[in-house]
């Protein structure tokens, strides 16, 4: 069942960075500039490095969780020619999408009410239906990335030293950690903004961190599927409902060169 399971989560996280390319190909031929390198040659390169990253990090992310107890329930029932996982995908789904939907929401009231102008700068920078292409890098590709390989790592790791003795305790130290690192991992964004100032920083951790420490909970209660659909449900509700919506003017700002601030791929 190990190489099955490699190639089909690597197969759906590659699915999500194809889903990403529009953005940055339609931005930068918005923008009539032209480096030493074709554009369609620099695609191509970016996604095949995102591609050897990705299938890195599947490998290696199975490896771990295999060995910390952490699981991809639904995909590998399936895989495996079971009738039926332990749990059924109503079990997983449902509470996924009913917490990612809370998420969405959450940060998108917080995001309204700290940082309006990082939302803005966000929404402007790409159509409706890019910006719902992007929730599916967060929700599957970032998910690998970072749950699947990340958290299994630093829980295996954890688990061979005293933490093992409160495996409860073990896990919501890695969670943390982990959703640390979702968050500084999106501050780069500030900063192509020019909103990299303590406050700003603040908040984009904060934020980052409810939706990381969530979508972590998932993975270690219900299953790597329970993130990916937490997170891809919280990125469309943020991202693709929430900019629908009616609200006080959120101000402008410079769009962003690339990335999110808040929590979605």
């Amino acid at each position: 069942m190990g190489d099955s399971r490699v190639w089909f989560v690597f197969g759906i996280g590659l699915f999500g960075i194809l889903a990403a390319t529009p953005y940055p190909l339609m931005r930068a031929f918005a923008s009539g500039k032209r480096g030493r390198i074709p554009l369609p040659l620099l695609l191509l390169l970016q996604v095949l490095f995102n591609a050897a990253l990705l299938w890195i990090a599947t490998r290696a992310g199975l490896y771990f969780a295999d060995r910390a107890g952490l699981s991809i329930p639904l995909i590998g029932a399936w895989l495996s020619g079971e009738g039926g996982a332990a749990v059924g995908p109503g079990d997983i789904l449902s509470p996924a999408i009913g917490l990612g939907a809370a998420v969405g929401l959450i940060l998108l009231l917080l995001g309204r009410l700290t940082i309006p102008k990082l939302l803005s700068a966000m929404w402007a920078s790409a159509p409706w239906w890019q910006r719902c292409l992007l929730a599916f890098y967060g929700g599957i590709t970032e998910e690998i990335l970072l749950r699947l390989f990340l958290f299994s790592a630093v829980a295996w790791l954890f688990g061979k030293t005293s933490l093992a003795r409160s495996p409860t305790g073990l896990l919501w130290l890695t969670n943390v950690l982990v959703a640390l690192a979702f968050g500084v991992l999106h501050l780069p964004t500030l900063s192509t903004l020019g909103l990299l100032r303590f406050g700003c920083a603040v908040a984009a951790l904060f934020l980052n961190g409810i939706a990381g420490i969530a979508f972590g909970y998932l993975y270690w209660t219900r299953g790597l599927e329970a993130a990916m659909t937490a997170h891809l449900t919280a990125d469309l509700c943020l991202h693709g409902i929430g900019s629908l919506l009616p609200s006080r003017d959120l101000g402008t700002s410079t769009p962003p060169a690339g990335g999110d601030g808040i929590s979605v791929a």
